[in-house]
């Protein structure tokens, strides 16, 4: 019954697919204006909008399920090149929305049933559908939908399909106009099956006339720029332990086959990959088709341990580790190279390249640079977890990509590259643009250059004094910072020296000369600082009320973070949790709480954004028999905002008392201390845990 269901929500979503930055920019910007990807008559810029979901059940204490999808969209400047397209991907995207909703909700109602009935043993149901943009010219938008359900059972579902429109008319394609013969198609699908998928034992009866003639407006297809490829999910022609039957049709093999309207391919171009799929591609440039595949192993969390790519079963692995691995074909008129973009589990970007322009594998190099996203946050009355915008690289020639600058403290800036020949990115700024510009107070004087109307150093220069605002605009990330003065307009260039040691401007080093500021959380309001914790997702999956990182061990007279901002910027920084956890460098005082003289720094977050939080002093002596009681109260929000919480002058007995009550209901009571037996989080209070985020080295003891 279980597996019937689960291929009734696959079928809901093939149904659906075959039936129909801002960063507070300032005026400054103006002064040195980076390049941005420059719109041609050629190529399409997209974005895919990401969505995720998770339906918690505080009676169970557990996720009863997950949903997770993206809708495409056109940038703006493509938006008004093609206007009726962008209007057809807006009502596609809302019609996605919709689908995608009713089959999460019946998910959820499913799982409680389950939950109920198989107690222990109860998995949660998952819904993901995502995409890759296999084609974006003037001609053609050709995105490949990948659907995955799991409701129970002995496996989940899963499925591929398209949609293609014309990039002109916003119309949606059938494959019919395509395919200027249709009758030839099923021979030369069963010629391509036998050459392409020869180890599938396809079912005996099957007969590929007949299928056509009853199924062939239901098979999936992608619209490429060389071809068209039909693929057949689980069960459709053969069982499901063969997966899906990717057949590539080429333009060049069978011209006879296709119309000419959209067989003309641009001469560079980049095509996102699936990865666990294989991509058919000319990569030697012989006329002949190459297999192409992206996998990797992952560790019980999902995490990837490494990658490994394959040109005709002749693979390459590398031991790099990431939270997913994305992988584009950059095809440009120097060669053809795969980039696979990802994150290590430490937060940092890292892109692996690697050069099959000889029809094989051979690593090119790699990078510390990532595809850009913007995480948004939920809005308000909605139950999403997060929502990111991710920008999709179509243009070899002019992608823009972030980067991790660390001049002043730990941002993303972003520039656009081009692949060269040889296949490794060049920026064609030469600076990065802070993609959410960070305002600084200074904490003592700085020498600084004037820049000009066109972003070039004056020979003015100009002292400012301590105290004064400034905002951080662009960097080199090598040798200068951009800042924009109070009065909007006037931008000075601030150089500084890195050096082992860390970054000095002026010989001080940075923490001592920048200080955060963020005037809107000079108030005692609650609630007005809830930065977006995509860590939250890991809480909801693995059934934890609270997550904590042990942030080090501090100074105990840093009593107030205003006064000590760059004291602990510095620490963020230099642990790697600011890579991880951005939000730490904005920590407003409100979120400080102090057990005075303590010298642990925990970061703590509770998973229940509604959650009642408080912290109370906590007493262990001989008047309460050793057991320990709660004090005074130290910090109180009606928010679980995450918040830092200073304490412990004693390695023996903890002095704080954290209380978490979940909208649900349930209550957490948690001591935060360093366990003396392996220098590790005691994260057990009153028979609840504590998720751990804590980097350890274990051959060590832990400290800041």
């Amino acid at each position: 019954m279980k597996k019937a269901i689960s291929v009734i929500m696959l079928a809901a979503f093939i149904v659906f697919a075959l039936c129909s930055c801002s960063g507070g920019k300032s005026d400054a910007d103006a002064a040195q204006k980076p390049a941005e990807p420059v719109q041609t008559s050629e190529l399409l810029h997209v974005t895919l909008e990401q969505f995720s979901f998770v339906e918690w059940n505080d009676e169970y204490g557990r996720v009863l399920s997950t949903c997770e999808y993206c809708v495409p969209a056109l940038t703006d400047d493509s938006a008004a090149a093609y206007p009726e397209l962008s209007e057809a991907l807006s009502a596609l995207s809302e019609e996605n929305k919709a689908d995608m909703k009713s089959a999460y909700d019946e998910s959820i109602v499913l799982a409680a049933d389950n939950v109920e009935n198989m107690g222990e043993y109860f998995e949660k149901c998952e819904i993901s559908q995502h995409i890759t943009v296999r084609r974006a010219d003037s001609a053609v938008l050709s995105l490949l939908y990948e659907h995955e359900s799991f409701t129970g059972g002995a496996h989940g579902m899963y499925g591929l399909t398209g949609r293609n429109f014309d990039a002109q008319s916003g119309r949606e394609l059938k494959l019919s106009d395509v395919v200027a013969d249709m009758s030839m198609l099923p021979s030369i699908a069963g010629e391509q099956l036998e050459k392409y998928c020869g180890d599938t034992e396809f079912y005996e009866d099957l007969d590929l006339e007949a299928y056509f003639e009853e199924y062939g407006e239901y098979i999936g297809w992608t619209l490429d720029y060389n071809g068209v490829t039909l693929y057949f999910n689980p069960y459709e022609i053969a069982p499901y332990a063969y997966g899906v039957q990717a057949v590539p049709i080429p333009f060049a093999d069978y011209p006879d086959l296709f119309s000419d309207e959209y067989a003309d391919a641009p001469d560079a171009y980049a095509v996102s990959l699936p990865c666990f799929t294989p991509f058919y591609y000319d990569a030697g440039g012989d006329g002949t088709l190459n297999r192409i595949e992206i996998s990797g192993d992952t560790d019980e969390y999902g995490a990837y341990t490494d990658v490994y790519l394959s040109v005709d079963g002749d693979g390459i692995t590398d031991d790099t580790e990431s939270y997913s691995w994305t992988p584009v074909l950059m095809h440009t008129a120097g060669g053809d190279y795969i980039y696979v973009f990802g994150q290590d589990l430490d937060g940092t970007p890292i892109t692996l390249i690697y050069d099959i322009s000889d029809g094989r594998a051979n690593k090119a190099g790699e990078t510390l640079l990532a595809l850009p996203a913007i995480y948004a946050g939920a809005e308000a009355d909605d139950d999403e977890v997060y929502r990111a915008m991710h920008e999709v690289p179509t243009d070899p020639g002019a992608m823009r990509l972030d980067a991790l600058v660390s001049d002043i403290t730990a941002d993303r800036g972003w520039d656009v590259f081009r692949v060269t020949e040889g296949g490794m990115p060049e920026g064609t700024n030469g600076f990065y643009t802070v993609t959410v510009p960070t305002s600084y107070k200074l904490l003592s004087d700085l020498e600084v250059s004037v820049l000009d109307e066109n972003g070039i150093t004056s020979k003015d220069s100009m002292t400012l004094e301590a105290g004064e605002i400034v905002v951080r605009v662009r960097t080199d990330n090598e040798t200068y910072s951009d800042l924009c003065l109070s009065d909007g307009e006037t931008v000075v260039r601030a150089s500084f020296e890195r050096t082992a040691d860390g970054v000095y401007f002026g010989g001080a080093e940075s923490g001592e000369v920048f200080s955060p500021y963020f005037p809107e959380y000079d108030t005692e309001a609650d609630g007005l600082w809830n930065p977006v914790v995509i860590q939250r997702q890991v809480l909801f999956d693995e059934g934890f009320m609270c997550g904590v990182v042990f942030l080090g061990y501090v100074d105990r007279a840093a009593n107030d973070i205003e006064q000590y901002r760059g004291y602990y910027s510095s620490l963020f920084i230099e642990s790697g949790y600011a890579e991880d956890f951005e939000f730490l460098l904005s920590v407003p005082k409100e979120r400080f709480v102090c057990v005075p003289d303590g010298e642990e720094l925990y970061l703590v977050i509770p998973r229940d954004e509604n959650a009642e939080v408080r912290v109370n002093e906590w007493y262990i002596d001989e008047e309460n028999d050793f057991t320990g009681e709660p004090g005074d109260v130290l910090y109180e929000s009606q928010s679980g905002t995450p918040f830092l919480l200073k304490c412990n002058k004693s390695d023996i007995m903890p002095d704080a008392l954290v209380t978490v009550y979940d909208s649900g209901g349930e209550t957490l009571e948690w001591n935060p201390s360093i366990s003396l037996m392996d220098g590790h989080v005691v994260t057990v209070s009153n028979l609840k845990y504590v998720y751990d985020f804590t980097h350890y080295n274990d051959t060590e003891e832990v400290s800041g």
